[in-house]
């Protein structure tokens, strides 16, 4: 059997899969609301994204539904209503999902039911939540990296329980990645770039502002 590789086209609430030997879609599926982040597809096809309307979708490779899970409700962010994922789903070697959430939560989902296997609140001083805004990265042994709004660089161990919260000079909006070394790297919103050890969530070395011309 030949299998057609596929080209998945994500406009506003809508995911067209686009057999790259052609420019028709193979099947669309249309969300309530804006899908702001990118799917991520599993080893076995299944595709995951998430929509504005705090519902999480686990697509077959032919477009039907396999699941639904709803996000947490929101506690402070911008309406009564949403709580938005700007950041891709991260899956990891055993099938979970990894979401992140504007209410600060990043949520760890079974990849057969769409169950929560567990959530880390990153709202630890009591203080409001502040917004995920950006895709988790994973690292060999399971870690989980993220950043938030409030200016920390969250790891997480594979059980749900923070390994170590390291604090940057700005809030976070891109995805940190990790090395081959497993170094820790993302950028913060003061322009600079920052190298973190993986072990304890220091810093290894801080970039210079970039110049914006």
């Amino acid at each position: 059997m030949i299998v057609k590789p596929k080209l998945f086209i994500l406009t506003l609430g809508l995911l067209m899969p686009i057999c790259v030997y052609g420019t028709d879609p193979l099947w669309t599926f249309t969300t309530p609301d804006t899908v702001l982040a990118s799917p991520s597809i599993a080893r076995d096809g299944t595709i995951y994204l998430a929509s504005y309307n705090r519902m999480v979708y686990a697509l077959t490779p032919n477009g039907t539904i396999k699941w639904t899970t709803y996000l947490p409700e929101p506690m402070y962010i911008y309406s009564s209503i949403y709580t938005a994922v700007y950041g891709t789903p991260a899956i990891g070697q055993d099938g979970t999902i990894y979401i992140p959430s504007e209410n600060g939560i990043l949520l760890a989902v079974d990849p057969a039911t769409g169950a929560n296997n567990w959530t880390y609140n990153t709202t630890w001083d009591g203080s409001p939540p502040q917004g995920l805004y950006s895709s988790p990265a994973l690292a060999p042994d399971g870690t989980v990296y993220f950043g938030s709004y409030d200016q920390y660089l969250y790891a997480i161990y594979p059980n749900g329980t923070l390994k170590w919260r390291s604090v940057f000079d700005a809030s976070i909006f891109g995805s940190p990645v990790v090395g081959l070394d497993t170094t820790v790297y993302c950028g913060s919103d003061d322009g600079k770039v920052y190298a973190l050890n993986p072990s304890d969530g220091a810093r290894k070395w801080t970039s210079l502002p970039v110049a914006v011309r």
